[in-house]
């Protein structure tokens, strides 16, 4: 069945699970000063390569990242750990830091807190069944059969029976990194189905449609700021915490990844750089990284507007690290 699978162009990935999270932040705060840990959400998981960041920062990466939450949850608790004292990429995005006052921050305040009930128990038998969770895991890593949340019998029902062609683009690795083929998904439906989540037109057009873009030009025009009252907040809680890191020694720094197309015009409407990039670097005292402003970084495009095609992440990764400071020096 693997055979035939991989003949149809299924890849093996993984669930990306609260307990592999937990087991990439235990390995975080082992790691100390070569920890070079990457926060943020699923831009800089399909974005961000981790062999590539080893290979030329010479620290050991960890991604972080969760889909679709924000940040400060999962920054908050490596502040509060006195064993992180590497270096933390933030994968800046302004919504992230709007969420704080009403502190909906999605799963990444949840798989934080059971991370920190996991360290009270990590002596205990329950420790235990999380090591048994991830050897349960270890054949959806490395077999097609399980390719996007499949399993072998589903694979043989609908898959090789049926001689379905593959669609799918996007992969999770063990690592927790994340690569999309956006050559092999549907477009332009993608990209505007993207656009319209950004713009809180999910649902309410057809990114089929031939008149769909049309529709998200009309709603573009109608967008206005978003208030800055949260986003000030925030980012004075995100100051205390980045504070807390430096005093210790650590190293925190923030990247603003690509966004193309309907995706950067609406981000640009909601958060105009004034009221809202510009606060942050002056409250935080740290500049951030903007992709799509940096001279080696700003000529990639996001094929669905957002996330950056594996093509993409292996350049970018290495033009990112060289922008950020990071390359290790050669004798």
């Amino acid at each position: 069945m693997e055979i035939d699978l991989r003949w149809l162009g299924y890849r093996p990935t993984i669930i990306d699970t609260p307990d592999r999270w937990i087991a990439e932040r235990v390995r975080a705060k082992e790691l100390g000063k070569r920890g070079l840990i990457w926060i943020g959400a699923s831009r800089g998981q399909l974005g961000i390569d981790i062999d590539t960041l080893r290979t030329k920062t010479g620290l050991e990466p960890v991604q972080l990242a969760i889909d679709g939450c924000s940040f400060i949850p999962v920054l908050k608790g490596l502040a509060d750990d006195p064993t992180i004292t590497g270096t933390v990429i933030v994968d800046y995005q302004p919504d992230s830091i709007d969420a704080f006052d009403s502190k909906d921050f999605g799963a990444s305040d949840v798989w934080e807190t059971r991370y920190e009930k996991a360290q009270l128990q990590a002596h205990s038998v329950l420790a235990l069944k999380q090591v048994e969770k991830l050897l349960a895991a270890y054949p959806r890593e490395h077999l097609a059969s399980y390719a996007d949340d499949s399993d072998p019998l589903q694979s043989l029902q609908f898959r090789i029976l049926t001689g379905e062609k593959p669609n799918q683009y996007l992969v999770t690795y063990p690592n927790r990194s994340r690569a999309a083929n956006y050559k092999i998904a549907p477009m332009p439906a993608t990209y505007l189905r993207r656009a319209a989540r950004n713009m809180g037109m999910e649902g309410k057009i057809d990114p089929n449609s031939s008149t769909a873009e049309r529709q998200l030009r009309e709603k573009l025009a109608s967008l206005r700021p978003r208030d800055t009252a949260a986003f000030l907040s925030g980012t004075n809680y995100v100051a205390q915490l980045v504070a807390k890191i430096e005093a210790r020694g650590g190293k925190v720094l923030f990247v603003e990844m690509p966004t193309s197309g309907l995706v950067r015009e609406a981000e640009d409407k909601f958060y105009p750089r004034t009221q809202f990039l510009e606060a942050f670097e002056h409250i935080t005292g740290k500049a951030v990284l903007v992709s799509n402003e940096a001279p080696k970084l700003k000529d990639f495009i996001c094929p669905d507007g957002s996330h950056l095609d594996m093509s993409d992440r292996t350049p970018f990764t290495s033009a990112m690290v060289d922008a950020l400071g990071l390359a290790k020096r050669t004798q």
